[in-house]
């Protein structure tokens, strides 16, 4: 083969690994099943619920805090980097409002210990909240999602090849509220859900290309083919 050639589809094939490596590591969806363990306005015990989760940490505003164990991603909502939707035992559809004052954050920890003489632990957060106070009291709480148990209960903290064991969890609860601001007139707001959840299954949701990497794939496989067709031309006997 042309050492010319050969070097050009090496460059090619990296320059498309990095692209399609760097966009599956700042992103990422993921599905996940429950069962309400405490409801403190009705009887959703014992039902499922179900919902999924979505982050992109490459969206300009969003704060990174590293440590040798894992990381903190945080921002904003408004931002859009980091969304849910839950589907309650009644079939309704909690997502959270994307207000300036609503605060949305994940933590990803591995082989962590807290105190001298525990064993390292896994453990996984998710926190949707209101911070203003102007607007709602102070660190209103609108969803809180933790998993947290031995090493495995992660299976990565790597973006691109994050996993959850929840069956491993010693700690498996999320905690989810909302309520109806009070209307001109009325002293108090109307709590509508108030209640905690374990989850039973979370999975990755297999992502669908961005037209933007499908256009560079397409783009790059036909070099490759171009470059397959001058190759043949040039080595093809004269008639």
């Amino acid at each position: 083969m042309d050492a010319r050639i050969a070097l050009r589809r090496a460059a090619l094939a990296v320059a498309l690994s990095a692209t399609l490596s760097a966009a599956q590591a700042a992103t990422g969806e993921f599905a996940f099943t429950g069962i309400v363990t405490t409801d403190r306005l009705g009887d959703w015990e014992g039902r499922s619920v179900s919902g999924s989760w979505s982050f992109d940490t490459d969206v300009p505003g969003v704060q990174i805090l590293s440590n040798p164990y894992g990381a903190v991603w945080g921002g904003q909502a408004e931002l859009g980097w980091l969304n849910y939707r839950l589907v309650n035992p009644d079939g309704s559809v909690k997502t959270t409002s994307v207000s300036p004052a609503t605060w949305r954050e994940f933590g990803l920890f591995t082989e962590r210990t807290d105190f001298e003489g525990e064993p390292p632990s896994d453990s996984f957060n998710l926190y949707s909240y209101f911070e203003d106070p102007g607007q709602r009291p102070a660190s209103f709480l609108d969803l809180s999602m933790n998993l947290q148990g031995p090493v495995g209960t992660l299976t990565s903290r790597d973006l691109d090849k994050l996993g959850f064991n929840p069956a491993m969890a010693t700690r498996n609860i999320t905690y989810v509220y909302d309520e109806i601001q009070a209307l001109p007139g009325r002293s108090e707001d109307t709590t509508v859900l108030d209640y905690d959840f374990s989850i039973t299954e979370m999975h990755r949701v297999t992502a669908v290309p961005e037209p933007e990497t499908w256009a560079t794939l397409g783009g790059g496989l036909a070099l490759l083919g171009w470059l397959g067709r001058r190759r043949a031309r040039r080595t093809a006997p004269a008639s």
